[in-house]
Formats: structure tokens, C-alpha cells, sequence
């Protein structure tokens, strides 16, 4: 009896703290493969004219500062992932992916990546695309880099991470920035290419982050407490 009293305390504590099993609890929102013909209904297309669409079930950009929003819009913290590919020899000085969450007053929270630039990849957060702020680096592999990998950004508690892990399994982790950010907040994606250089997205989910409810612990407590004043019969 000890012990599981023992082990639901621990629990309590692990999950007031974040770090529990039910803290890493999430729940998929939304999901996007591009499997139809035309960028659909779930998106709004902000550049004009645009130069993004789909090729071969893969979001493509083929110029530069192609900006996407989601039509649905999300409260409370929020995990967003991707596949991302730069394809050609263009580079960028700023970013290839800038991606992240956008308010009803226009102000971001993004992740941002860049390739080959000066021979080194890059991540970074900010709170617009102009830059790449306070930019984490590995050497690229000229020749044989791969450009392609899976980016991760998660916006919680007005904190923002943000890591991209090339085909390779090399990972690049930005450091983490505070960005006050008032919801709800969509999607916000920026591609930049080139036409003989484009960019591509694919395999987008975004995973709402809930904050256990302080109820909860009150629940678990009552019933570490009801089974401490029993007496454990075998």
C-alpha cells in the first residue's frame, strides 16, 4: 500500500511540474498531406500572385515569400510538425521555412531554417521572418547535404522551440525565445525559392499541448488519501 501511495504521489508531483505522462498528453488538431490536386479550403493563400501548389502530393513554392495560413484558428499551447525539403543550388541569406503561429493583429511566433548558406545550415526563432535570430549552426555537407529533414515547433507559455533533424539524423535545436503571442493563432508558413530551385512542405500536424486541470490533482490527491487510511488486506 506504501508503495502505491508512494507511486501516485511521484505522479502528482511529475505532472504539476510538466513532465509527467499525462503532461505529455496531445491531441492531433489537424493534419495535412497534400493529397489533392489544388491547395484546398483549409488554406488561405496570402501572396499574390502566388507561386506555391501542389506537385506530386507535396506542397511546392517556386518563388520567393510565398506566405500560407490555415483558415481554422487555436487556442492554448500548440505543437506543429513538418517534413521540409530545398531542392536545386539557390540559396538564401534568411531562411528557406519560416514557420509557426500568426494572431489576429498580424504578430508571429515562428521557427526558421535555413540551408547551404555560407556552407552552414542554421535554425532560429523570432517573432518575424526578416532574419534568423540568434541562429544555432552545424556545418553543411557540400555535395551531398541532404536539405531535408523534419522541423518541430512547439509554442507554449508564450515559449517558443524550434529543432529541425536532416534525413542524416543530424538535429539543429534553436535556443528558446519568450514571444508574447494572444490568441487564437493559425498557421503561418513562409517558403522562400527560386524556379529552378524550389522548396517543398509536406506531412503538416498540429497537436493542441493541454495543461492538466488543477482538479485533477485534487481528484488524485483524495484517492492517495482515501487509500492511505486503509489498511491493506492480502
Amino acid at each position: 500500500m506504501h508503495t502505491y501511495r508512494r507511486t501516485l504521489v511521484r505522479l502528482i508531483a511529475l505532472t504539476y511540474l510538466g513532465i509527467g505522462p499525462a503532461a505529455n498528453a496531445q491531441t492531433l488538431l489537424f493534419s495535412e498531406n497534400f493529397d489533392g490536386p489544388t491547395i484546398d479550403s483549409d488554406w488561405t493563400v496570402i501572396t499574390n500572385p502566388p507561386h506555391i501548389d501542389i506537385d506530386a502530393g507535396r506542397l511546392r513554392s517556386s518563388e520567393n515569400g510565398q506566405v500560407l495560413n490555415s483558415v481554422a484558428a487555436y487556442s492554448g499551447g500548440l505543437r506543429i510538425e513538418a517534413d521540409v525539403e530545398k531542392t536545386g543550388i539557390r540559396n538564401h541569406t534568411q531562411w528557406d521555412l519560416a514557420i509557426g503561429l500568426i494572431n489576429a493583429a498580424g504578430e508571429t511566433a515562428l521557427g526558421t531554417v535555413r540551408f547551404d548558406q555560407d556552407e552552414m545550415d542554421a535554425v532560429g526563432t523570432g517573432s518575424h521572418p526578416g532574419a534568423i535570430n540568434d541562429p544555432v549552426t552545424i556545418p553543411s555537407l557540400p555535395g551531398i547535404s541532404p536539405n531535408k529533414g523534419h522541423v518541430i515547433f512547439t509554442f507554449e507559455n508564450s515559449e517558443v522551440n524550434f529543432s529541425f533533424t536532416n534525413t542524416l539524423g543530424e538535429t539543429l535545436v534553436a535556443p528558446t525565445k519568450s514571444i508574447p503571442l494572444d490568441g487564437p493563432h493559425r498557421l503561418f508558413i513562409n517558403l522562400a525559392a527560386h524556379p529552378d530551385s524550389p522548396r517543398y512542405l509536406d506531412n503538416i500536424r498540429v497537436y493542441g499541448l493541454p495543461v492538466p486541470e488543477p482538479s485533477c490533482f485534487l481528484l488524485v490527491a483524495a484517492a492517495v488519501l482515501a487509500a492511505s487510511g486503509r489498511r491493506a488486506r492480502f
